[in-house]
């Protein structure tokens, strides 16, 4: 089942004295139930004019868009209900505790009490519940702002930026538990700029770019596709070995890091070229390329400085 399509999506911002700007232009997206998906692009790609969208907080020009089936955004009221969403950071009253907060939010939803206890237990505040918010670091109001988005045991979690501006421990405490949520019954939908903590917890990405989806899929196949199938090598004399490559056809180069070889289908063939010469490799190892690699390759003169309604 799909928890998320987008279908030629158009949304423009028109400013007095200013151009009319594209932030959403025939976006296409579609989100699987299940697992954690991560939401990629540069500032002004249109990540949080979709996400408003589909919350209906914005509506777009033209286009189609659906949450968990339901047409949106006029069947937004029969599905809201299983959405949870945490677009910014938390706001919450800090002389009360982080029981209280969520008791009052739980109360103004007409939800049993038990259930604050609950998603208190799930995000591990359970221990810290009943001291004061402002005595919370950014991790821990992070996470209660996460409990608050389950407290109506949604379906689907929307979250925007959810490690912003936490330090590494912060960081680790939301991926882990968007980790565990995703691995249950919640699917996680998330909009990010780390990508190395995409890259971490995410089992598959959508990239964005000018308000166009322009690649996503699982991580390891996003990864995979912007791979040159280079290798590197080490070898006791690198300048000669390089040479014995070159001459067998190979494009190497020596960065002090061991020979770098690109486009090797096998690294068999490496080896064997070097050995015939009598150069016996010591490592071999592929050249990895990460998420960060990635996103620059695809999004590489699409505007990542334009200043843009995003």
């Amino acid at each position: 089942m799909t928890v998320i399509e987008a279908h030629d999506v158009r949304k423009t911002y028109r400013r007095r004295g200013k151009p009319a700007k594209a932030a959403l232009d025939g976006l296409e997206l579609v989100v699987e139930e299940g697992g954690v998906h991560g939401f990629l692009g540069p500032n002004g790609s249109g990540k949080t004019t979709t996400l408003r969208c589909l919350l209906g907080l914005a509506r777009p020009d033209s286009g189609s868009l659906r949450l968990l089936g339901a047409e949106i955004p006029g069947h937004l009221p029969g599905v809201v209900g299983d959405v949870g969403v945490l677009l910014e950071s938390p706001a919450f009253f800090p002389p009360f505790t982080g029981r209280l907060n969520l008791r009052l939010l739980s109360d103004a939803a007409s939800l049993p009490r038990q259930r604050v206890d609950e998603v208190l237990d799930v995000v591990g505040l359970r221990d810290v519940a009943d001291d004061r918010v402002k005595g919370y670091s950014l991790g821990m109001r992070q996470r209660l702002g996460i409990a608050a988005a389950l407290l109506k045991r949604p379906r689907l979690l929307v979250l925007d930026e959810p490690s912003n501006g936490l330090d590494p421990a912060g960081m680790k405490e939301v991926r882990d538990l968007l980790r565990q949520l995703g691995d249950g019954q919640v699917t996680v939908f998330l909009s990010s700029h780390l990508l190395s903590e995409v890259q971490q917890i995410c089992d598959d990405v959508a990239i964005l770019a000018r308000g166009r989806y322009i690649a996503g899929g699982a991580v390891a196949d996003v990864l995979a596709a912007q791979s040159t199938g280079a290798v590197r090598v080490g070898v006791a004399d690198a300048a000669r070995a390089a040479e014995v490559l070159r001459s067998g056809g190979f494009t190497v180069t020596d960065d002090g890091n061991g020979l770098l070889v690109d486009h090797v289908a096998d690294g068999a063939l490496v080896t064997r070229a070097l050995a015939d010469h009598g150069h016996y490799v010591s490592w071999l190892m592929p050249e990895t390329v990460d998420l960060e690699e990635a996103f620059l390759a695809l999004t590489e003169g699409t505007g990542l400085g334009e200043e843009r309604a995003s």
